[in-house]
């Protein structure tokens, strides 16, 4: 590639990633302009990956690895036990499904609505086995930590569909942005877009600002916003027709805009921002995410509305706060 079109794309703020082979493919921008540069790395698999994970934090488990499903890719039981070992967590569970059904001994399936109402994961270490988002978290994370070891300060977040603002409010004084979506197998998803591009509105980025692939993502959320009123509209895209399939469209809805999740749940994930770290442990530096929130009250961004989406947009909901 010729010097002057990655001069001219590292002046871009936000740069749109919308499956792991993007992020491959754009490789060449992982890299500092400057010593100190304030970059974010976010996450998205919203159904149902990143979503799931992110209720299982809400619900109290202490932390998640992850392992890309039958590819050896990622942290085996070993490295996991390592973790749990390090953070003095009570166990390690397992966690992810195939073909919609879960897998061998996981105390979790791939489901926002099973998180929300599995009450055993509080204080265990979840090893979770996925497709798409182990497929993302493995081609992005080895990029984060070679821009942290050319002298970048990384953060790396994971979105779903509820902490959009915190988000937002996250990146406020970043650099840049990469928004890393995991797509459906290699190809863009609409959900991930559009959550994608809901952070982009909701942060009030210029659109000069977007690189093609981002703008594309703010493209989705607006279009998202025209069919705000069609119950249809996810249940139709590729991701929507293949739950429906495997019997497990309610899914759709609960990640999208929290259909049968609890309100306290639904209340602690606008404030949550599951944030990636490397632990040091005896079986080597093993990525890891944990939960952290916005504001260490636990209160929403807003204390008085909590906004998720509701029917496609981006509306304010209000939930009952004693709930």
């Amino acid at each position: 590639m010729h010097s002057n079109t990655i001069k001219n794309w590292l002046k871009f703020r936000v740069i749109g990633l919308s499956s792991p082979q993007a992020a491959t493919n754009k490789a060449f921008l992982f890299k500092p302009t400057r010593l100190g540069e304030i970059i974010v790395i976010i996450l998205l698999d919203v159904i149902r990956c990143s979503t799931t994970l992110s209720i299982a934090l809400a619900k109290g488990c202490g932390a998640v690895v992850v392992t890309q499903k039958q590819s050896g890719i990622g942290c085996t039981r070993h490295m996991a036990e390592a973790v749990r070992a390090k953070l003095h967590l009570s166990s390690v569970i397992e966690g992810g499904e195939l073909d919609g059904k879960p897998i061998p001994g996981a105390v979790l399936s791939n489901s926002p609505l099973d998180a929300s109402a599995n009450d055993n994961l509080s204080g265990t270490l979840l090893r979770f086995s996925s497709t798409n988002f182990g497929s993302q978290f493995f081609t992005v994370m080895p990029l984060a930590e070679s821009l942290v070891e050319q002298g970048a300060d990384v953060t790396v977040l994971m979105a779903n569909a509820f902490n959009s603002e915190a988000i937002a409010q996250t990146i406020g004084t970043a650099d840049r942005v990469f928004l890393c979506a995991g797509g459906f197998y290699n190809a863009p998803s609409m959900e991930d877009l559009t959550v994608a591009g809901q952070i982009i509105c909701r942060a009030d980025i210029n659109i000069s600002e977007l690189d093609d692939e981002a703008r594309s993502m703010l493209a989705c959320f607006n279009l998202a916003e025209k069919h705000k009123n069609d119950g249809s509209f996810y249940h139709t895209t590729a991701i929507g027709r293949c739950l429906s399939e495997f019997g497990r469209a309610e899914d759709i809805n609960a990640s999208m805009v929290g259909t049968g999740l609890c309100p306290f749940v639904q209340r602690r994930l606008t404030n949550l921002l599951p944030t990636v770290d490397f632990i040091e442990t005896a079986a080597g530096k093993i990525p890891t995410i944990l939960a952290k929130y916005l504001r260490s009250d636990n209160t929403p961004p807003n204390k008085n509305v909590i906004f998720a989406v509701s029917s496609i947009t981006e509306t304010a909901v209000k939930f009952d706060r004693a709930a």
